[in-house]
């Protein structure tokens, strides 16, 4: 995991450069050096114009709105002129790396890890701006002060912008401790703030990989079979093309090259691959009773609690089925790539900067400085572009034909070939104790390891695979006595990192399964979840206010219940109330309360915004997404069968944030997490009925609980 930001030591200096278009670069270098040991040149931080500061932000924007915290992170301490601040994303370097870590953006990670990184920059570069301006004039840095990018002597009246100031700075070192602003004194963290990305958004002028163009540049798309084995294509080349149009067998793909979008597109939706043979890959029933034989099986234990058993006692078990999902992005996967002899470009939206440069290197035979990854914005991707499965092709493609490349893949091609949320089984057993606890708990669970795939020598390491047990690990629950073990399964189904992981199969089954318990026992689900965190104040607290804001109450009668669930995912506590109500065809989700602490908040509505967001992506994922395998291969191809959320069936979705001075934690997938919990609890309070496994296909009218 990346470490927090060091202090600033003295190697970090300033460089200034002339700026394209007039004004100054400033480069910040950070404590970052290259395999020979040799100093890597800083790319810019901040570029400085007559009329606009422009930040360089070295994580990926894929809505969640970084690139505006961020940039009110920075320009907080270092006194810019907000109205004045514009951003861009940075290429993969060095210097944009978290301290023993690597450029990218996942897990709800950037705040948390670029917080104190991006304050420490500011307040060191206005604390050196000032001590210039002071300089300049003979008067003391204490007697002067930053304001809205200059710098003012209020004794004598004297104002300096910083454009006059920074080229002075050239060579200096930042402080080592540079003097950080008080919360008291913030006047952007904090503050609710309009995206700066919008204004481009609306008039359509934020540029993606896919809207990019190079001189004598061609299209392409893949082909691939329906089989997720692959097998070969078997394709006749001389069959009649479209003019202009060619086709290239990559391995276990075709590429279909031609003039423009369409004409590929096109093509390609023309080409029939045969599926082939199912082979060993078992179809859906098949699947499910592998994950259920896995479970009988010996499982590796993260802990094994104690649990004597005598006659007398009182357990209660239960099973949970979780489906493979996609992450299915508005934006269908898309890169362009510029490959010569001596360099390669390649504009991306990925996560993963610091491992697709290297990737390109390896793949080109290139010096990795010689390989340039341009970050683009992304539409969307909950996890889905920290695989980089399009690069390869990309690479070969631009080989092949000596031209540039804009790729695109179909929404068919992401809904068949993607890297899914794995499919899920959980087993939970209670022993009850006469005053209404559960005093032992054991769960097993059993999934494909998305950690397996993608980083073995490092599982090979660990103690376990903490990917599989996410969350469940780190309960907040006082349990006397808990065992937790896991199978990771291989079911020939790739499986990737998607929002919330883990997580959502694993609420769901404990926050469920706690439910139920609450039931047997005879007790309250919200007054059982407060009994078990006696011990954490925070959890408390966020599920004190979730109930109160919801108006959480048992059911009376009235058509209307509400469920609860309590989760901790990116270091911040999170409950989620929802309420549900009968209606003429069953029932729906009627409102949804969240209550979360996530340490000082930023960008409030940014928070919430991502929460609101994250809220409906898993009840979409509640509801109805689920990948299905038949016939060697996946069934779903587009939205017609791989259904989504509506718009009318989209409930309120309040959030609440508790005020806090702690450290900044993580907001991308709170809300995701919780919600399918708390949504069956509702629907167990107001029919009786509980459901055990995802996706709810839908909520038939079923007797009211007696």
């Amino acid at each position: 995991d990346p470490q927090p930001m060091p202090p600033l030591g003295r190697r970090e200096f300033i460089r200034i450069a002339s700026a394209a278009g007039g004004g100054v670069l400033v480069s910040v270098g950070l404590p970052a050096c290259a395999a020979d040991g040799t100093e890597v040149p800083a790319e810019a931080w901040i570029s400085l114009r007559d009329d606009e500061v422009v930040l360089t932000i070295p994580t990926t924007d894929m809505g969640q709105g970084t690139l505006t915290s961020l940039a009110a992170v920075l320009a907080e301490e270092l006194e810019l002129d907000w109205e004045t601040v514009r951003t861009e994303l940075a290429p993969a370097a060095e210097v944009y790396r978290v301290p023993g870590a690597v450029q990218k953006t996942a897990a709800s990670n950037t705040i948390r890890h670029r917080f104190q990184q991006f304050r420490l920059i500011g307040a060191g570069l206005r604390d050196l701006l000032v001590a210039q301006a002071a300089a300049g004039w003979g008067v003391s840095a204490d007697s002067c002060r930053a304001s809205s990018s200059r710098v003012e002597h209020p004794a004598s009246g004297r104002v300096i912008g910083y454009g006059s100031l920074f080229p002075a700075l050239a060579g200096a070192s930042l402080p080592e401790h540079p003097r950080l602003k008080l919360p008291a004194d913030f006047r952007l963290i904090g503050t609710s703030l309009a995206r700066l990305d919008t204004p481009e958004k609306i008039r359509g002028r934020l540029r993606y990989a896919g809207d990019l163009r190079r001189p004598a540049m061609v299209y392409a798309t893949l082909v691939r079979s329906p089989n997720l084995k692959h097998p070969k294509p078997d394709l006749n080349p001389t069959a009649a093309l479209p003019d202009g149009v060619s086709l290239l067998v990559l391995g276990e793909s075709v590429a279909v090259v031609g003039p423009t979008t369409w004409s590929v597109l096109r093509t390609a939706a023309a080409l029939d691959l045969p599926r082939g043979a199912a082979g060993d890959l078992a179809q859906q029933d098949g699947i499910e009773r592998q994950l259920a034989e896995a479970l009988d099986a010996p499982l590796k234990w993260v802990t094994k609690g104690p649990q004597p058993q005598s006659p007398s006692e009182q357990w209660i078990e239960a099973e949970y089925l979780t489906p493979f999902q996609s992450h299915a992005a508005l934006e269908p996967l898309n890169c362009l790539i510029d490959l010569t002899p001596e360099s390669c470009q390649l504009w991306i939206g990925t996560q993963e900067q610091t491992r697709c440069q290297e990737l390109v290197a390896r793949l080109t035979g290139l010096r990795q400085d010689r390989v340039t990854i341009h970050t683009s914005y992304v539409g969307g991707s909950f996890g889905r572009h920290q695989d980089l499965d399009l690069v390869a092709p990309a690479v070969e493609i631009a080989k092949r034909v000596g031209r540039p490349v804009s790729l695109v893949l179909g929404r068919t091609d992401d809904l068949r070939h993607g890297f899914y949320r794995a499919m899920a089984m959980g087993r939970l057993r209670a022993r009850l104790t006469p005053d209404g606890l559960a005093d032992a708990v054991e769960i097993r669970v059993v999934a494909s390891s998305t950690f397996r795939r993608l980083y073995p020598e490092v599982l090979r390491r660990a103690r376990y695979d903490r990917t599989m047990v996410f969350g469940l690990n780190e309960l907040a629950y006082r349990i006397p006595s808990l065992s937790l073990g896991y199978a990771d399964l291989d079911l020939g189904v790739p499986v990737g990192w998607m929002r919330g992981v883990t997580e959502v199969a694993n609420a769901f089954f404990i926050e469920s399964f706690l439910d139920e318990v609450a039931h047997a026992t005879g007790r309250d689900g919200l007054a059982l979840r407060l009994d078990l965190t006696r011990d954490s104040p925070r959890h408390q607290l966020v599920l004190t206010l979730a109930a109160e804001q919801s108006g959480y109450r048992l059911p009376t009668g009235d058509g209307r219940a509400f469920g609860v669930s309590l989760w901790s995912t990116g270091g911040s506590p999170t409950a989620t109330v929802v309420e549900v109500e009968r209606t003429a065809t069953g029932a729906r989700a009627r409102r949804i309360v969240i209550a979360v602490d996530c340490g000082l908040v930023v960008n409030p509505d940014g928070v919430r915004s991502q929460i609101e967001g994250g809220a409906l992506y898993g009840l979409s994922g509640a509801l109805h997404e689920r990948i299905t395998i038949q016939g060697g291969g996946v069934a779903e191809s587009n939205f017609h069968d791989y259904r989504l959320l509506r718009m009318g069936e989209a409930p309120p979705v309040e959030v609440h944030i508790v005020p806090s001075t702690e450290p900044p934690t993580g907001v991308g997938e709170t809300g995701t997490v919780g919600v399918a919990p708390a949504l069956a609890n509702a629907i167990a309070a107001l029919t009786g009925r509980r459901i055990r496994r995802l996706p709810f296909t839908d909520l038939r009218p079923l007797p009211r609980t007696p």
